[in-house]
Formats: structure tokens, sequence, C-alpha cells
């Protein structure tokens, strides 16, 4: 049996944009799964109770949620391609602007502007 009949007769005719976008959700889902299992544990064995814990994987799934939204009314105004660029560069220089902090080097370090 092919796995092309897997796949729902509507879902086969949409077009390649279509593909990408349920493609790249699902592999940010899947990452998210991933990276939540080994968190937990991780987030335990630092010190963080088992409530902490939810209540941070509570909040990054609400997180998620209000960016999505934000995304999604903002890029129908000003263009899709432009409002993802300009959210990744941002991304970008806040995750690149935490690691340096004293999380991982122990030492405190002045962030570069973006």
């Amino acid at each position: 049996m092919s796995l092309i009949n897997f796949i729902p007769a509507s879902l086969r005719a949409l077009p390649r944009d279509g593909i990408v976008l349920f493609l790249t959700r699902f592999l940010r889902l899947f990452a998210y799964g991933a990276l939540s299992v080994v968190l937990v544990f991780y987030l335990v064995s630092v010190g963080l109770s088992e409530v902490q814990v939810g209540l941070l994987l509570t909040l990054t799934i609400a997180g998620d949620i209000a960016i999505s939204l934000l995304l999604t009314t903002r890029a129908d105004q000003m263009g899709r391609r432009r409002d993802i660029v300009q959210f990744a560069k941002r991304c970008w220089c806040f995750a690149t602007e935490r690691s340096r902090k004293t999380i991982w080097s122990g030492t405190a370090q002045e962030p570069r502007k973006c």
C-alpha cells in the first residue's frame, strides 16, 4: 500500500504553499513535543517543582497562540514574507542576546544591539 493513500484527497489537492504550511506546522509541533519531554526532566533536575514546570509549558503554548494570532493578522496587512523575515530577525537577536547572559558563561556581558 502506498503512502499517498493515507493522505486525504483534500490535502493532496493543495497547492505548494499549502503543503509547505502543513509541513512546517507539523515540524514545529513535533520539535516542541520532543523538546518538552526532555525539558521537563531537565527543569525538574535543576530544581523546579512540577507545578512550575507545568506552568512554564502552559505559558509557552499560550505565547505560541498569541504570537500566531499576532503574526497572521499583521501579515495580512503588511505582507507575509516581509513580516516573517522581520519576526525571524527579532527572534535571532533575542536568542543571541539571551544566550550570552550569565546562564551559560557565568559572567555578565552586555547584550549587543540588533
